[in-house]
């Protein structure tokens, strides 16, 4: 191991592995105007990522329909009156997943 090079084993690209879980993250949050939505699927099929206010109204409907397994990304360019809004995730399998994100002025 003394022969290989530091830099041989510290570059090495790390392998991808399968995603195990249902996974949302929103960036910035909060945000003033554009939120970007991240949200990984362990499996392919429909999934529907919505905002809703607090009285529990869809704002908006960022994504709906068929989805291959892995990463993928929405965004919420709206303006809507600031405050707290929820973000849901329904994925395949029945699985969900609640984000609170922040509308700012």
């Amino acid at each position: 191991l003394s022969r290989i090079p530091l830099s041989a084993v510290l570059d090495a690209p790390r392998p991808q592995g399968r995603v195990s879980g249902v996974a949302l993250r929103a960036s910035p949050n909060p945000s003033h105007s554009l939120t970007r939505f991240t949200f990984n699927l362990p499996a392919a099929g429909l999934a529907r990522l919505t905002v809703v206010d607090l009285a529990g109204r869809v704002v908006a409907t960022l994504a709906d329909g068929p989805f291959d397994a892995g990463e993928h990304h929405a965004h919420w360019a709206a303006a809507p009156a600031p405050g707290v809004y929820f973000v849901r995730l329904e994925a395949p399998g029945g699985k969900q997943r609640v984000l609170r994100v922040a509308r700012i002025d």
